[in-house]
């Protein structure tokens, strides 16, 4: 008997698709909300079935309404959004479910700012974690030299899926050498308008774990080796490492001033003897499978307590390894430019190794990735091409 049914959606995403997988070890029976035929979770063996959805970015009264529907007839125990757009969906409709199903997000304001980059820039502050200097600035103000901005910088949009020309994007962080790159990485985003740091230096680590009602239940620190792209760019590599007790206790205490309940990652740069916060994603995040291969089941015990169920220790082993597809192309990448030493480093990890796609007991989430890059890879030799014509013209 599952110990309750559960709809996951998002999983177009390796988040997603790692949340159902650690629901179906945890016991539960999850079924994957689709939006798209090449989704993830859609093709995984660990869903128990599929619900298609329509876009929630594009059509969010009927995506509640899909979902709605399938929780009455599923009978649906938990309702877990997979993105920052279905998180506030859910959380903004929660009304439109029946008093039996459990909604996996917050009330509308803590999930407002849960995903205001600069808001829980300052709680963190307040909480005692260490941040770079942070500056918001728009296109307007950037007409004349700003004072105060150093360069190399970081261009941090005000959160991580903005609406831009009636489309919801997610837009990621940039690296900006110059003014003149600075101004165009800000004009580009929704409303020219964005968040400017200095660029950092030093390895990245994360905290990830679960909130319940603004106190932290459990949590696993890992140590990313590579990321790609290089610069600004997320983890292809990483290892779980011993738990960092004061930065844990920080960590208790941010949650604590949004008041969140559920997933969370924390990233951090390390640099002169500090950790500083870079970025806060409340929700499945790309390097879940690390966390549940490394024995913390975060989605089961988010799942557990919003059924009410006991949850207890929470521990997790050190030394196992992450490694996604991009970690190919970062290796390659080091090959390219010299750097033999680098990229052989750690090339067979000591211990045990988890991908976010790839695994032989559920091969066909793989294969989907496979034919969406080779899709991605043809459109841009087309574009290539068609630029390259237009020139020669």
């Amino acid at each position: 008997m599952p110990r309750g049914r559960v709809l996951v959606t998002g999983v177009e995403y390796t988040g997603g698709l790692a949340a159902l997988r650690a629901l179906r070890a945890g016991g539960f029976e999850p079924w994957a909300g689709v939006t798209r035929a090449d989704s993830l979770g859609g093709r995984s063996r660990s869903a128990a079935g599929r619900v298609a959805l329509p876009d929630p970015a594009q059509l969010p009264a009927d995506w509640v309404a899909a979902v709605a529907r399938a929780a009455e007839q599923l009978n649906l125990d938990v309702v877990l959004a997979g993105t920052d757009v279905e998180l506030q969906t859910l959380s903004d409709n929660a009304g439109a479910f029946t008093t039996g199903v459990r909604i996996g997000a917050p009330p509308p304001a803590i999930v407002s700012l849960g995903l205001d980059k600069e808001r829980v820039t300052a709680l963190a502050v307040e909480a005692g974690i260490s941040v770079p200097e942070t500056m918001p600035v728009s296109a307007a103000r950037l007409e004349e030299k700003p004072h105060g901005i150093r360069f190399p910088a970081v261009v941090k949009p005000l959160k991580s899926q903005l609406e831009l020309a009636g489309e919801v994007r997610r837009f990621e962080v940039q690296r900006v050498g110059d003014l003149s790159e600075l101004r165009a990485a800000v004009s580009a985003l929704p409303g020219a308008e964005a968040l400017v740091q200095p660029y950092i230096e030093g390895p990245l680590a994360t905290v990830n774990g679960v909130a319940w009602e603004g106190a932290l239940v459990a949590s696993v620190h890992k140590r990313a080796t590579r990321t790609w792209p290089p610069d600004c760019g997320p983890v292809c590599r990483a290892v779980t490492v011993p738990a960092d007790a004061p930065l844990d206790a920080a960590m208790g205490e941010l949650v604590g001033r949004i008041g969140w309940s559920g997933l969370f990652n924390a990233q951090f740069i390390e640099a002169h003897g500090r950790k500083y916060l870079i970025d806060f994603n409340p929700r499945p995040y790309h390097s879940l499978a690390l966390a549940v291969a490394s024995g913390a089941n975060l989605p089961g015990i988010y799942t557990a307590l919003l059924l009410g169920h006991p949850v207890g220790s929470s521990g997790y082993r050190r030394g196992i390894y992450f490694r996604s597809l991009d970690d190919v192309r970062a290796t390659r990448s080091l090959i390219r430019s010299g750097e033999y030493g680098l990229a052989a480093r750690e090339i067979v990890p000591a211990g045990r190794v988890v991908c976010p796609v790839f695994s032989l007991a559920d091969p066909k989430p793989f294969l989907a990735a496979a034919r969406r890059g080779a899709k991605g890879r043809a459109a841009q030799w087309v574009s290539n091409r068609r630029r390259r014509t237009r020139s020669a013209g």
